[in-house]
C-alpha cells in the first residue's frame, strides 16, 4: 500500500503560513480541514510517523491479518457493535473477535468473519445453540417440537445422560430426546413421555414388561423380589402354562411361577421347587402320588404295569398302604402300595364253621374259598384250618376218653394241606380245632375235655413276645367254643396267649409262618377279632 509522508514542524505558525500560501498543493478547504483534524489527533511532535492510508476513512480495516472498524470519527470501535445488521465484538484495542467469547457471564460464538451466531452452531463436531441474543444455551431446550439437552459447556447431548439422577436417551447425531422403546446395543429400554428411563414393571399395551435397575428389558427367566417370572423374546410377561425345554411350568395371572400343589379346572398338579410339573410316581411330603403324562394327579384305583394301587378317594391322591375299605370291601395294600389278590383255602367241608370262616376273610378283602376236595397249594397264598369236630386221640397217642364228632377223612385232607404249605413255605392259620390239629401234626398233644370254655367270653393274657404281641398287649376278651385244648405244646412253637386257667389260647411259629388261636375271631365281629385276621393276611401278602 502506498504511503504518504508529511513532516510535522514544531512551530504552529509556520504550519499556518504554509496552508495559507499554498492552498492548491493541499487541496480544498474541506479536504484540508479533514487533514488538519487528523493531524491534531496525531499530535505536534517533531518525530516522523507512518499513517496507513486506509485509516484515513471510516469502515473496515485490516492489519497483520486482523480486522478492526473505524467509526465516523475515524476511531476504532470496541465492545459490541452492530454493523450492516450483524453484531460483532471488538476488544479494548479495537480488534474484531472470532470463535467463542465470554462476556457478562454469557458465552457467544463469532464466526471467522466476526458475525455473532444464533440458532444451532456446529463447532468441532459438537452442536451448540445460541438464542436470539447470541447467548449460548445450557440445560433443556425445546425446539421444533423436540427436546434437547445442552451440557454445561453448551455441547448438545447424544446417547445416554444422567440428569438430576434420572437417565435420558438422546438420539445419536440428532440429539432429540427419545420416548417410548429405545434399542441400544441389542438391548431394549423404555423412556416415558417425559423422556425418563423406566425401571421395574411396565405395562405397555396389554402386555407387562420388566426393566432392570439398569433399565434393560428383561428376557427369559427373571427373579423379582423372590418370585420367578418368564418374559418371552419380546420381553412380554407370560401367564398360564409354559413349555420350556422338556418341562412344563405354570405362571399365575400375575406372572408368578408356581410351585407345590396347583388346582386347575378340577385337576391337581404338583410343581417342584424349580417350578417343573411332575409326572409319574413322586414323593410329596411323606406320601407317594402318581401323575399322568399330562401332570394330572390320579386318584382312586389305578393299574400300572399289571399292579393295582389305591390313590385315595375324593381327590386325595396319596397312595395307600395297609388295610383300606372301599366299596363296602376291605383290601390289603402292601408297603409298596400294591394290592395283591390274596387267595386263601379254607380246608373243610361245607359245614357252618368253614363257611363262616371263609365269609369273614372275604369280608376282610381276601379271596377265601372253602376247599372240599383235592388241594393244590400252588393255587393259594396260604391256608386256614377252621373249627370243627374233635381229632382222633390215636393221632397223639391217647385212648379216646372224651372225643367225639371225629371225621378222619377231613382230618387227613387238613393234615395233607398243612404239610404242603410247610413244604412250599406258605402261611397257615388255625382256628379252634385248627390250632389243635396243627399242634398234633408237629408232635404236640391235647386235653380231650376241659370245662368253662364252651360259648363264653373270657379274658386272656398276651405274651410280651411272639407273633401275637404285635397285635395285642396286656389282656383282651375273646369268644371261645371248645372242650378240648392243647396239653403238650409242639416243638418250635410258643404260647402267645393264655386263659386265666392256663389254657393256651394262641400259638405261633414265626420260622414256618404258622399261627393259631383257640378262640373264634371270625365270630367275634369286633376289632379284637379282626386284628389277628388282618395280621395273617399281611403275612400272606408278603
Amino acid at each position: 500500500m502506498r504511503k504518504c509522508k508529511r513532516k510535522i514542524l514544531g512551530v504552529l505558525f509556520m504550519s499556518a503560513m504554509l496552508f495559507s500560501a499554498w492552498p492548491a498543493v493541499y487541496g480544498s478547504d474541506a479536504d484540508g480541514g479533514q487533514r488538519v483534524e487528523r493531524q491534531e489527533r496525531l499530535g505536534t511532535d517533531e518525530e516522523e510517523r507512518e499513517i496507513p492510508e486506509e485509516e484515513v476513512s471510516q469502515g473496515w480495516k485490516a492489519r497483520e491479518r486482523q480486522r478492526f472498524y473505524l467509526d465516523s470519527n475515524l476511531e476504532r470501535v470496541t465492545g459490541w457493535q452492530k454493523i450492516n445488521g450483524n453484531w460483532y465484538y471488538f476488544d479494548e484495542e479495537g480488534w474484531m473477535q472470532t470463535g467463542w467469547l465470554e462476556d457478562g457471564g454469557k458465552r457467544y460464538y463469532l464466526k471467522d468473519n466476526g458475525v455473532m451466531q444464533t440458532g444451532w452452531i456446529l463447532e468441532q463436531k459438537q452442536w451448540y445453540f445460541a438464542d436470539g441474543t447470541g447467548a449460548m444455551r445450557t440445560g433443556w431446550l425445546h425446539k421444533g417440537g423436540s427436546w434437547f439437552y445442552l451440557q454445561e459447556n453448551g455441547a448438545m447431548c447424544t446417547g445416554w445422560k444422567d440428569i438430576g439422577g434420572t437417565w435420558y436417551y438422546f438420539r445419536p447425531g440428532n440429539g432429540d430426546m427419545m420416548t417410548g422403546w429405545v434399542r441400544d446395543r441389542e438391548t431394549w429400554y423404555y423412556m416415558s413421555g417425559s423422556g425418563a428411563m423406566q425401571t421395574g414393571w411396565l405395562k405397555h399395551g396389554t402386555a407387562w414388561y420388566y426393566l432392570s435397575g439398569s433399565g434393560a428389558m428383561a428376557k427369559d427367566w427373571t427373579q423379582v423380589r423372590g418370585s420367578w417370572y418368564y418374559l418371552n423374546d419380546h420381553g412380554a410377561m407370560q401367564t398360564g402354562w409354559l413349555h420350556r425345554g422338556n418341562n412344563w411350568f405354570y405362571l399365575n395371572e400375575d406372572g408368578v411361577m408356581q410351585t407345590g400343589w396347583l388346582h386347575r379346572r378340577g385337576v391337581w398338579y404338583y410343581l417342584n421347587r424349580s417350578g417343573a410339573m411332575l409326572t409319574g410316581w413322586q414323593v410329596v411330603g411323606s406320601s407317594w402320588y402318581y401323575f399322568d403324562g399330562d401332570g394330572a394327579m390320579q386318584s382312586g384305583w389305578i393299574c400300572l404295569e399289571g399292579s393295582w394301587y389305591y390313590l385315595g378317594g375324593n381327590n386325595d391322591g396319596a397312595m395307600k398302604t395297609g388295610w383300606i375299605r372301599n366299596g363296602g370291601r376291605n383290601y390289603y395294600l402292601t408297603p409298596g402300595g400294591v394290592w395283591k389278590d390274596i387267595r386263601l383255602a379254607v380246608i373243610g367241608n361245607n359245614e357252618a364253621g368253614a363257611i363262616t370262616t371263609a365269609a369273614k376273610f372275604v369280608e376282610m378283602g381276601v379271596d377265601a374259598t372253602v376247599v372240599t376236595g383235592n388241594f393244590e397249594i400252588s393255587r393259594y397264598d396260604g391256608i386256614i384250618i377252621p373249627g370243627g369236630g374233635d381229632l382222633d386221640p390215636a393221632r397223639y397217642g391217647q385212648t379216646n376218653t372224651a372225643s367225639g364228632n371225629i371225621d378222619n377223612i377231613l382230618d387227613e385232607r387238613q393234615i395233607d394241606a398243612v404239610k404242603q404249605c410247610v413244604a412250599a413255605g406258605k402261611p397257615i392259620f388255625g382256628i379252634c380245632k385248627g390250632v389243635q390239629l396243627i399242634n398234633v401234626v408237629f408232635g404236640g398233644t391235647l386235653n380231650q375235655s376241659i370245662s368253662g370254655h364252651m360259648g363264653v367270653w373270657h379274658t386272656v393274657s398276651v405274651s410280651r413276645s411272639g407273633w401275637f404281641s404285635n397285635i395285642y398287649s396286656g389282656s383282651v376278651r375273646v369268644l371261645s367254643y371248645h372242650h378240648q385244648s392243647i396239653r403238650d405244646l409242639a416243638d418250635g412253637f410258643q404260647a402267645d396267649m393264655r386263659a386265666g386257667d392256663g389254657t393256651i389260647e394262641a400259638i405261633s411259629n414265626n420260622e414256618k409262618h404258622i399261627y393259631g388261636v383257640q378262640f373264634h375271631p371270625e365270630q367275634m365281629n369286633n376289632e379284637v377279632g379282626n386284628r389277628c385276621i388282618r395280621q395273617f393276611v399281611e403275612v400272606c401278602a408278603k
